[in-house]
């Protein structure tokens, strides 16, 4: 599989860079979910003739969120030492529409025909992305970013002696080819819209049909044409999904 199979693009800002999720995953799953915070993962790289991209697979392959679970084993000492307040996982949480993203042309992972961007069960309705202009995300009431600070997870690797226990993948973890993640962004509303350079014709009308006939998205996603040339998604209800995540080296914890 490829970074395309993954995600659908990456944002960069002064925290980092965030994947969004291709495959969106529902919070409550036992192997991913909120669990993949904390959770040891392979990392890919995947080269273009111009650059290089890594990622994160995101898919545990030790215990989901072990790293977390770590922290939380020695929460005590965690507190008493560096006089933190609150848990080992800080929340950032957004008002509903400070969080837009725009994908420009250039600036996704997708090829050719592929599944309607940020949705649950997009494959379902497929996109030319050979087509597209952009894709603007706005999410809303409920989104949250969990992280693992940076300081805790020094504080855990000097306590460690630089060595993951068995548990958290050993010397695995302090190779290039690992990474725990770091951070994930959790919604539960939020809405998508895709612009094409053509217009969506009768035949995407019937597609549109068919997929609001799918019990699965009963109340949750409605998708509907704005104009002749974008199709807009909206995504509502009490269910988290994660929608994109951050990862880290544990080398590079300094």
């Amino acid at each position: 599989m490829a970074i395309k199979d993954y995600y659908l693009t990456k944002t960069e800002d002064d925290a980092g860079e965030t994947f969004l999720l291709k495959q969106l995953q529902k919070e409550t799953a036992t192997g991913g979910g909120r669990r993949l915070l904390g959770s040891v993962v392979k990392r890919h790289s995947e080269f273009s003739p111009f650059s290089q991209t890594d990622y994160a697979i995101p898919r545990s392959i030790m215990s989901p969120g072990i790293i977390e679970k770590t922290l939380r084993d020695r929460k005590e000492q965690l507190i008493a030492e560096l006089e933190i307040e609150g848990d080992v996982v800080l929340d950032l949480e957004i008002a509903p529409g400070q969080e837009t993203v725009l994908i420009k042309k250039d600036k996704h992972f997708q090829i050719g025909i592929a599944d309607f961007p940020l949705i649950p069960l997009g494959f379902a309705l497929q996109l030319d992305y050979t087509k597209m202009v952009k894709i603007n995300i706005k999410y809303g009431e409920g989104t949250v970013y969990k992280y693992l600070p940076p300081g805790y997870m020094m504080w855990l690797r000097q306590k460690l002696g630089d060595q993951p226990t068995a548990a958290m993948g050993g010397n695995l973890l302090k190779t290039k080819e690992y990474v725990y993640i770091n951070q994930i962004m959790l919604a539960r509303n939020w809405s998508v819209s895709f612009e094409s350079n053509s217009t969506f014709d009768a035949g995407f009308d019937a597609k549109l049909a068919q997929f609001h006939q799918l019990p699965e998205i009963a109340g949750k996603v409605k998708v509907h044409k704005e104009t002749a040339n974008t199709v807009k998604a909206e995504i509502s209800g009490e269910a988290y999904f994660v929608v994109g995540l951050s990862s880290f080296k544990w080398k590079d914890l300094r």
